[in-house]
């Protein structure tokens, strides 16, 4: 019997296996014979975990799910930070929501925010709408789109590796040259549900960060409290391109700025070097990250 993400039902003694395996590995011994006993029973199959609070399917064919199903993911402090905010009644933009971890702390660590969530692969998306009923979530408005300076089509550009967040309509994968047709919108079109209230946006967007920005002009203006989370990788787009973006944020009064590097805030003035950035704009926003910091 086939799900409808196209991987086989996983047999219970299976399931059963794999978690009591799993769970010798986080308390017992940690030991790569292990990992690999997981592996061949969960196949490309997916099982039920928790991370963070959060409820998630999580298998090891996918880069993002393996490194949660191990508790290896490295944007924990991130998440921290959204957990943080969401408390402190920001609603939440995910441009890139992959499987929806992001938009899932912000929905169970304060239920009365709006989280509006952007994700146009198709596989993801669907992975992304199971944990959302995982985790009984009613204030994620999910969107089967990209984001960009524009609405229209645009080729996506499909990584069919290991890492299946790494899709792109900017980058294309040599090996495979799959793409498929999404729709793009700009995030200017969706700022009438959330330009009267403090905000907070994570941008992962594999190379097509200034477009996104380019399409937020007006949101990213007429906020007044606003804190942005953006990867910049200076593989997937160049350096001037990555300074040019910070620079432009700072236009829009996002003035402070900072790197998150391992378990480390760095405050920085430009771009530095490939990473997550976060950029404050407002004073309850700076006065929050503060609180945070302390």
């Amino acid at each position: 019997m086939i799900d409808p993400s196209g991987n086989q039902n996983l047999p219970l003694l299976n399931k059963l296996l794999a978690k009591l395996l799993l769970f010798f590995y986080h308390h017992v011994r940690k030991s790569t014979y292990i990992r690999f006993l997981i592996k061949k029973l969960l196949k490309k199959n997916a099982i039920k975990i928790v991370y963070k609070g959060v409820a998630i399917k999580a298998s090891t064919n996918s880069a993002i799910e393996s490194m949660l199903l191990f508790k290896e993911y490295n944007e924990d402090m991130l998440l921290d930070i959204i957990r943080f905010y969401s408390q402190q009644q920001f609603n939440f933009v995910d441009i890139g929501a992959n499987i929806g971890l992001h938009s899932l702390i912000a929905a169970t660590s304060n239920p009365d925010i709006k989280i509006y969530s952007f994700e146009p692969e198709p596989a993801n998306f669907h992975n992304f709408l199971e944990n959302i009923l995982l985790n009984n979530s009613k204030n994620i408005k999910p969107f089967m789109i990209g984001v960009g300076n524009t609405s229209e089509n645009k080729y996506l550009n499909i990584n069919n590796e290991w890492n299946k967040g790494k899709h792109s309509i900017k980058n294309s994968f040599s090996e495979t040259n799959e793409k498929i047709i999404i729709p793009i919108s700009t995030l200017d079109n969706f700022s009438v549900n959330f330009l009267d209230s403090n905000l907070f946006i994570k941008i992962d967007v594999e190379g097509y960060e200034r477009e996104v920005v380019e399409g937020a002009r007006q949101t990213l203006q007429a906020l007044k409290n606003g804190i942005i989370s953006i990867e910049l990788i200076d593989g997937n787009i160049d350096i001037t391109t990555c300074k040019n973006i910070i620079k432009d944020l700072t236009s829009f009064g996002f003035d402070k700025v900072y790197l998150l590097k391992r378990r480390q805030i760095i405050e920085v003035n430009d771009f530095k070097e490939s990473g997550d950035y976060l950029l404050l704009k407002g004073r309850l926003t700076k006065n929050n990250f503060v609180n945070f910091l302390n």
